[in-house]
């Protein structure tokens, strides 16, 4: 049976979004409630970030929090902690927002000259592609990597 090239793209496409739909989420809250408190959830949309406490009569129900690259933007952030925050009853999220800065030594391979893989053009033309030659040995560097680590205090006002 000839291959059809509509169901090949199709098929890719299918299998990049599936692929893309089980991706890790950049933005994975941990929760802890506090055990004394125990209030049916909000809706996150309701649920008010402040980046100091609010001067109205609180108590504090529980805590979030995460580690996120420092690419991601706070306003995602932000909605996963709401998200989680709106689970116990949460009126508000006092956000504390810390940069860390850590070093990681990783492995990567050594690379040789550059080798020919071939001429490119016209016959004559003298045209060569190259690429590195892999050496079999492996070097050691240092990454630095920037994150965000967010620790939010969940509230709840007391009416």
């Amino acid at each position: 049976m000839p291959t059809n090239p509509f169901r090949v793209a199709l098929a890719a496409g299918f299998a990049v979004a599936l692929a893309a739909g089980c991706a890790a989420p950049l933005v994975a809250p941990t929760l802890v409630r506090d055990p004394q408190f125990s209030y049916p959830s909000t809706d996150a949309r309701a649920v008010t970030i402040y980046k100091n406490p609010p001067a109205a009569d609180y108590e504090v129900i529980g805590e979030v929090r995460t580690r996120v690259p420092a690419t991601v933007p706070m306003d995602q952030v932000e909605a996963a902690v709401k998200e989680e925050a709106a689970k116990i009853g949460a009126s508000g999220v006092v956000l504390i927002v810390k940069d860390v800065f850590t070093e990681q030594k990783v492995q990567r391979p050594v690379t040789a000259p550059q080798q020919p893989i071939g001429t490119t053009g016209a016959p004559g033309a003298g045209g060569v592609a190259a690429v590195p030659a892999q050496t079999g040995r492996t070097e050691e560097i240092t990454i630095r990597v920037h994150e965000k680590q967010i620790t939010g205090v969940v509230i709840r006002s007391k009416k």
